[in-house]
């Protein structure tokens, strides 16, 4: 073998030594893609007086509206639920939203003008002491219906007619409450009553008693025997609701005016306004499936029919 063909030969052995050692090029590289979920929240905005007492035409304040809390916007609903109330049982039960589904009207009326009558709820009578078949007497001040800003839906709900954007608050649905001024206040009884106790007694008793009641206004720690001496002092009366035959023995006679039993009507009783509050994300996916019973005229104002 000569020279010439002896460098050709290993010229390509080199070649073939390269081509099994050449490698492609590849690399990895990794980007993080960092999403955050927004918050979802709400709350009920209420200025309400509890304190007040309930008086037959009196109006309290007690606004009402919702403010969205978180980021997404949303859509809003109100439902009403009131109850009267005596000694924890209550007597009057009311749900805007009846028994076939639709909207209660006897428990929605707004304040009228006069104080007598109802807008939509009745009274059977305003005067036996009886609430049986009687509907509400509590007016309800609802600016944000007459507004057109809250839609009274058929379906028994108060919706919120546009879409409530992140971090804004409805205009009010609520803004006072006013018992009817001819609300049934009950039927009361007058009972006369005597006494044929001595009256060096009581004078006894009723001196004990003052001499109490001084000592409990300069240290309330006294309270408990002021209550000892009040309650010796009216046993001691030990009154009969019979008038004895002997009318000469009558040292003392009292009229007692209380409530008939089972004719109360209203009084002394407490009254109790529920506003149930739910919010959905404002998509027609989310508002179809939470609430797939809605109003369907309140969709179309909001654009999510």
């Amino acid at each position: 073998m000569n020279r010439k063909m002896k460098l050709i030969l290993a010229g390509l052995a080199i070649i073939a030594l390269v081509g099994l050692t050449w490698a492609f090029f590849n690399t990895q590289s990794e980007i993080d893609n960092n999403l955050h979920t927004k918050e979802y929240g709400a709350e009920t905005i209420e200025k309400f007086k509890p304190d007040q007492e309930l008086e037959p035409g009196t109006e309290i304040t007690k606004e009402v509206g919702v403010k969205n809390t978180g980021d997404y916007d949303l859509v809003v609903r109100i439902r009403l639920e009131e109850v009267w109330a005596r000694n924890d049982v209550s007597f009057i039960s009311l749900n805007s939203i009846a028994d076939n589904g639709s909207f209660n009207e006897t428990i929605v009326s707004a304040i009228l003008d006069t104080d007598t009558g109802l807008a939509t709820a009745t009274q059977v009578d305003a005067e036996d002491g009886l609430v049986d078949g009687d509907e509400s007497v509590m007016y309800k001040n609802l600016p944000g219906v007459e507004s057109g800003k809250w839609v009274k839906g058929a379906d028994g709900w108060f919706y919120y007619a546009t879409t409530l954007q992140a971090r804004d608050t409805t205009e009010l649905l609520l803004a006072s409450l006013k018992l009817a001024g001819n609300t049934d206040m009950g039927k009361y009884t007058n009972v006369q009553k005597y006494s044929q106790t001595e009256v060096v007694v009581i004078e006894a008793l009723e001196a004990a008693y003052d001499e109490a009641r001084e000592a409990y206004l300069e240290d309330a720690s006294n309270k408990g025997a002021m209550d000892l001496a009040s309650a010796a002092l009216e046993d001691s009366y030990n009154w009969q609701t019979e008038r004895p035959e002997d009318t000469d023995s009558i040292t003392y006679q009292k009229m007692e005016t209380k409530l008939a039993d089972g004719a109360k009507g209203y009084a002394a009783a407490d009254y109790t306004l529920t506003m149930v509050t739910q919010v959905c994300q404002a998509t027609k996916e989310a508002v179809d499936t939470t609430w797939p019973a809605m109003d369907e005229g309140v969709k179309a104002i909001w654009g999510l029919q």
